[in-house]
């Protein structure tokens, strides 16, 4: 549910963008209220299924999950959707560390390698389905049905919940959980991020921003001083001082800063630049997930053939290089010329890296704390994404509004028409000329806009591909090459 939902609303954002008169700041947050929620409140999520039952706190949220889906189908305008979006991420919270968890308490530790890659293909499978699924109902019907199939999925989920999986809990931890801790990091991911997403056409000096930004950061460090006070901590600093737990979460950090800040603007430039259909951009991304499954499948003959550490460099480090190709590849003229190297290369790092990358997290932990080690990993690459959105998001539209400004300085470009483009920047990729405009001027308004959007995106694809790279290096520094945990399969 939470995998499909998420990257078939990449595929529509812009027809979401368009419906509702959003601008880039109202797509980017229909986007990150679900990731904000769901990585405040991951931690707690993991928690309390730790406490209460993994099985019980599942169920609770696919019903807040699905609930909330309704609304998100139901939303009239973008403030509502973004609010039925954040219940989202609460729902999301309990779902995603609950799997993970109840996989790692009810497999042995031989068979885990192996239960995770067919977790991750699974999750690979279904991340495909989404754009594929969200790209047809949105060009045929609505982006709206997007939301409302999760309920069918809920009931689904539901049976095989309690026809197939027993309850377990972590008999061994004391009853509480750590909501101060919770809301502190729910409010300072908070006000970090609306200070990023706002601050593209605003300056650092204006109040409104300076004053987010600074108590966003505040509140983090209180979140990371309360942590080490408290006695039932939601995300334990104890975890941190295993090397493994720390890098691989720290890998996690650039893998996934890079790959959510890269797909949140992929389809903008698929859809507003290429001229792709949303049916067709779901499906550009196909050969990305048919190597993660295949990948995941055999991951766990991949861990006993090479080791976690070995894998762990050279798959960010092979994404990496796949997102390079997509920067030297613009522009994308030719899908099989220019895109699918490059999609494919990032494919092949991504499946490398991932089964491993989740099967050191939790081999790192005791079995009774998986839920937390789940918790704590998902919300570092929950995170990270919601901060590669906004990130991403000002790297992109500062080189946008820089470069559209010179290109629009064109002599055969009425000083008239050049102004009335730069009032309408924040449209990015969907910026056209008005009706009425002559031909010659619409023609090079166009390239004009798309010289400065494919500018902005090769600068992204290399801030990811640099960001996936350092993820390799950060496996090569803190992963111990000589104390192997990696179990017989």
């Amino acid at each position: 549910m939470s995998f499909i939902d998420y990257s078939a609303l990449n595929v529509v954002l812009p027809l979401i963008k368009s419906d509702l008169k959003s601008g880039i700041s109202g797509a980017q947050w229909i986007a990150t209220a679900y990731i904000l929620t769901l990585s405040a409140l991951i931690l707690i999520g993991g928690a309390l299924g730790d406490s209460y039952g993994r099985r019980r706190m599942f169920a609770f949220g696919v019903l807040i999950f699905s609930l909330s889906s309704v609304a998100c189908g139901l939303a009239p305008h973008t403030g509502a959707l973004v609010a039925a979006r954040a219940f989202q991420g609460i729902g999301g919270a309990l779902l995603v560390p609950g799997s993970l968890s109840i996989i790692n308490a009810f497999f042995p530790t031989e068979r885990q390698p192996a239960a995770i890659g067919i977790w991750s293909a699974s999750s690979a499978l279904m991340t495909a389905i989404g754009p594929v699924l969200g790209g047809y109902l949105g060009e045929t019907f609505s982006w709206r049905y997007i939301f409302f199939l999760n309920v069918p999925l809920a009931v689904l989920v539901l049976v095989t919940l309690y026809s197939g999986v027993p309850e377990s809990r972590d008999e061994s931890r004391a009853p509480g959980i750590d909501w101060w801790g919770a809301v502190l990091a729910a409010m300072g991911m908070g006000s970090l991020v609306y200070g990023l997403i706002e601050l593209p056409g605003n300056s650092l000096r204006e109040p409104r921003i300076a004053a987010t930004l600074s108590a966003g950061i505040l509140l983090l460090l209180l979140f990371l001083w309360h942590e080490k006070r408290t006695e039932q901590p939601m995300m334990p600093p104890g975890l941190f001082g295993n090397a493994a737990f720390a890098g691989a979460n720290l890998l996690t950090l650039f893998l996934y800063m890079g790959l959510s800040g890269f797909l949140f603007f992929l389809p903008f430039e698929l859809i507003g630049i290429l001229n792709y259909r949303p049916l067709l951009a779901g499906m550009a991304l196909l050969p990305f997930v048919a190597l993660m499954v295949l990948l995941s499948l055999g991951s766990g003959i991949l861990v006993r053939r090479f080791g976690r550490r070995k894998l762990l460099i050279a798959g960010p480090s092979i994404a990496g290089l796949g997102f390079f190709a997509f920067a030297f590849a613009v522009p994308h003229e030719n899908y099989v010329r220019d895109l699918l190297p490059a999609i494919l290369i990032m494919s092949a790092g991504m499946a490398i890296t991932v089964a491993p990358l989740t099967s050191t997290v939790m081999a790192a932990v005791g079995q009774n704390r998986s839920g937390i080690a789940s918790g704590v990993n998902n919300a570092v690459a929950r995170a990270a994404g919601l901060f590669a959105i906004a990130v991403f998001g000002v790297v992109l539209i500062s080189i946008f509004n820089a470069e559209l400004e010179q290109s629009l300085r064109h002599p055969r470009i009425p000083t008239e028409l050049a102004q009335a483009m730069i009032n309408e920047r924040a449209r990015l990729s969907e910026l056209h000329a008005p009706e009425g405009t002559p031909a010659e001027e619409t023609r090079l308004v166009r390239m004009a806009v798309v010289r400065a959007f494919e500018k902005g995106f090769r600068w992204i694809a290399c801030l990811a591909g640099a960001l996936a790279i350092a993820g390799g290096a950060t496996a090569a520094l803190t992963i111990d090459r000589h104390h192997r945990t990696d179990p017989p399969l």
